[in-house]
């Protein structure tokens, strides 16, 4: 049990069930608010010791209820996997062979003479299917 105003722990109760929580909760009869997870074990001791007493949810599992749903909508709304079709079916064998990531010495020597015919980075970067970041 916490303090919501000071943030530091009152008790610990020995058990998770209904009855102890009841006993602890009616020794503070100037209950008014209390912040409890899901447990309707805890709904009802509290709603039994402190009618009165407004309950709202502790902010961990909120959020942490919030993004499960959200990635649950996510999931529905997008597949699982995209298919990005190809842009091109043939490849010039120059292309095929600056794709192939063995063959550094020719990327580097085809990179070098893009940029000293005036390409910029990003020209260059789109012609070898790459990205600056």
């Amino acid at each position: 049990m916490v303090d919501l105003d000071s943030h530091r722990i009152i008790d610990i109760l020995n058990s998770r069930d209904k009855e102890p929580a009841i006993e602890w909760l009616r020794n503070y009869p100037n209950i008014e608010i209390v912040s409890r997870y899901g447990s309707q074990i805890y709904a009802s001791a509290i709603t039994e010791a402190h009618p009165k007493a407004i309950q709202i949810g502790y902010r961990f599992h909120l959020l942490k209820g919030l993004s499960e749903a959200v990635e649950k909508y996510m999931f529905r709304l997008f597949p699982p996997r995209v298919e990005i079709p190809a842009t091109a079916t043939i490849r010039t064998p120059e292309m095929q062979a600056l794709l192939d990531t063995r063959n550094r010495a020719q990327q580097i020597y085809f990179t070098r003479t893009k940029y000293k015919g005036g390409l910029t980075i990003n020209e260059i970067a789109l012609l070898m299917h790459s990205s600056l970041y």
